[in-house]
Order: C-alpha cells, then structure tokens, then sequence
C-alpha cells in the first residue's frame, strides 16, 4: 500500500515511484517472456495508492510529473463519487454493494485532504496512463469549479488508487473541526477496500 500521512508535506515520493515501478517491471517482464496466447498468470502484487500514493503512481506511469497539478479549494472537505464505469466493468466498483456504492454517490463521505490532483483532460491526453488505467470516478472540488479524478483501477494489473482518504471514513477523530462524515456506510466503505488487497 502507497499511502500518503495526512500531514506530509506534499512531494512525489521517490520511494513509492521505485516501488510501484518495480512491481510493474516484474511483471511486464513476466508477460514480455510467455509468447502469444499464454495466459498470464496471477502473480502480481496488489498496489494500492492513497492520496500522495495515487499521485506517485500516476506520475510514475505517465512518466511525466506534469500530470499532477497544484489546483485546490479548500483542505479538508468531503466529496461525493461520479463513477465513470458501471460497477459490472470495474473489479473496484464490484468490490462493494449496491447500497454503499449509492450512498458515497450521494453523500459527500470521500475524505480529501490534497492540494494536488489530475484533471480527466490531463489523465486521457497521456498515453501511458489510459493504456494502463481505467478512471472508476470522478469528484468535484470543495467549491465545485473543476472536477479531479478520485479512483483509478488497473486493466491488466490489480493496481488501484484513490486521491481520497479511506481510513478516515472509519475514525475521522484527528480533526473534528472538518467536515469528514463518520458514519456506518462510510466506514463500510472504507472497509471494503481491503477486500481488493485480498
């Protein structure tokens, strides 16, 4: 798991780049000596990116830093979810029912907490990236004067990450002052990422 501490200061982390690059590496590598029609097994490691993670990770596929901007309105707010996929075409979305999938569509109950994000225009003008992830959701910002993406899955690999924190939903006690909604189905939400390390 690539997972950005709340309180960091922001950099991409050169780290989370070299372990996200040499977990693809192997992998492709593995893929690259089977020949044709071989299916590939699997073998590859789950990587799971938050906030800064999500942000390492993208860089590091894109090959390019760029695709990270600086652009936010406001630290610590809750966001809903605008799936880009339907959930029978995203191993993320059909990690969770129908009724948490409705709610964090409808509720504000993501936890950002980022001063930087990827717009969908940078995401699909970047090769690297569109033939590696698929976006799974979209979010506006604090005010709603842009959108950012907030979930991105892997098409070949069992890589996902999220902008968002998930670990907040279940104890958002670290700082009361902020709109983080604590609720049950939040928590659940959260919860239930951990079905795709599984």
């Amino acid at each position: 798991m690539i997972r950005r501490p709340p309180r960091s200061t922001h950099c991409i982390s050169s780290a989370a780049s070299d372990v996200y690059k040499r977990q693809v590496h192997e992998d492709r590598q593995d893929d690259h000596g089977r020949g044709q029609g071989h299916q590939r097994p699997r073998r590859a490691l789950p990587v799971f990116g938050i906030c800064l993670g999500f942000e390492a990770m993208i860089a590091a596929e894109a090959d390019d830093v760029t695709v990270v901007e600086k652009k936010h309105e406001g630290l610590g707010y809750g966001a809903r979810l605008i799936y880009a996929l339907k959930r029978d075409d995203s191993r993320f979305l059909s990690a969770f029912p129908t009724h948490i999938l409705d709610y964090v569509e409808r509720v504000d109950a993501t936890h950002n907490y980022h001063e930087y994000m990827t717009s969908p225009e940078k995401f699909a003008a970047n090769a690297n990236l569109t033939k590696t992830y698929k976006i799974v959701s979209l979010s506006n910002s604090m005010k709603g004067s842009f959108s950012f993406v907030s979930i991105i899955e892997g098409i070949s690999y069992p890589f996902y990450a999220v902008q968002f924190h998930p670990e907040l939903g279940m104890a958002s006690y670290y700082r009361p002052y902020l709109y983080f909604p604590n609720e049950n189905l939040a928590a659940e939400f959260g919860r239930g990422m951990l079905k795709l390390m599984l």
